[in-house]
């Protein structure tokens, strides 16, 4: 499916290119409540490397971390 990721994000040195992928694949759903093992077998990665991308894209202010029912809640800061 083709997507297309903001210029800030794009242009952004301090976001791995694996993270601005991952960011492109939460702007298309607006939010995404998937374990980092469920995102991990999406992306073919670790679930540490999905934990170090969020973590990455949190610091940055592009998506917010959220808990709702013992389940995680990831979207889109606009």
């Amino acid at each position: 499916f083709p997507v297309t990721i903001e210029k800030k994000i794009f242009y952004d040195t301090g976001i791995p290119s694996s993270a601005k992928m991952l960011y492109a694949y939460i702007a298309e759903k607006h939010k995404i409540a998937e374990t980092n093992e469920q995102l991990a077998v999406r992306f073919n990665v670790t679930s540490v490397s999905i934990s170090n991308w969020l973590s990455k894209l949190e610091e940055a202010d592009y998506v917010k971390l959220s808990y709702s029912k013992r389940k995680r809640v990831v979207e889109l800061i606009d």
